[in-house]
């Protein structure tokens, strides 16, 4: 039997590689992916655990692992981030709005243990960076640099943009019929892991000014939270 010429196992070689580099190009563009849900929509006049005061309507949720997977496509309470779900309505009976910035929206525990909102672009950049720690050496040695930095580049920001999109900025709540304000806040325990807090006892709190005909004074709006 004759012997594969040198021109043979060349081709053959090259055809590997071709294959190995597709194959890795296949890997990446599945570990490189952003699929999220959008939030679901809620009504807070609906919602058993409100607070309802002078029209304003104040109601939320901890998101748990699966939540975090459906609706950011990660897994941000093993990151220490903890999304929390907003939901906001105006009943009010005038043309009255409620002014909720977010620097006033804060959740604690009912043993004192205070929370840190964290903004949406360090959300990302933890996420990401945790994401790709873990690829392979060989991975990256395979696939060309320009196409492994293409892809990802263009799956942050998809996913930036989407995280913005569902995150909470200061909001006026006017009176809409049934519409909800519905957004989330990330936050991350002070001083201690999530694995140390007892989610069970959380309290979230918003400052909310009224705006319009009947101004009143400031209200503290605040609830015990429970699982979404």
């Amino acid at each position: 039997m004759a012997c594969p010429s040198t021109s043979d196992r060349a081709s053959r070689w090259r055809f590997a590689g071709a294959a190995a580099l597709a194959t890795a190009a296949i890997l990446l563009t599945g570990c490189a992916s952003y699929e999220a849900a959008p939030l679901p929509q809620r009504d807070a006049r609906m919602m058993i655990n409100r607070y309802d005061q002078d029209g304003f309507i104040l109601s939320g949720a901890l998101l748990d692992s699966e939540d975090c997977k459906l609706y950011f496509d990660r897994d941000l309470l093993r990151q220490n981030l903890l999304p929390v779900a907003v939901y906001m309505a105006n009943a009010s009976k005038d043309e009255s709005s409620f002014e909720v910035r977010l620097e006033g929206v804060s959740l604690r525990l009912a043993d004192q243990t205070e929370f840190e909102q964290v903004p949406v672009r360090e959300v990302v950049d933890t996420v990401k960076a945790s994401r790709w720690r873990s690829t392979p050496l060989w991975f990256l040695l395979i696939v060309p640099g320009v196409v492994a930095s293409n892809k990802i580049g263009e799956t942050n920001e998809k996913m930036l943009q989407d995280y913005r999109s569902k995150a909470l900025e200061d909001v006026n709540v006017y009176p809409q019929g049934d519409k909800t304000v519905n957004r989330i806040v990330f936050f991350r325990p002070r001083d201690k892991t999530l694995a140390e807090c007892d989610l069970s006892k959380a309290i979230l709190s918003a400052d909310v000014n009224m705006r319009g005909k009947t101004s009143g004074k400031p209200l503290k709006a605040s609830l015990s939270l429970d699982r979404n």
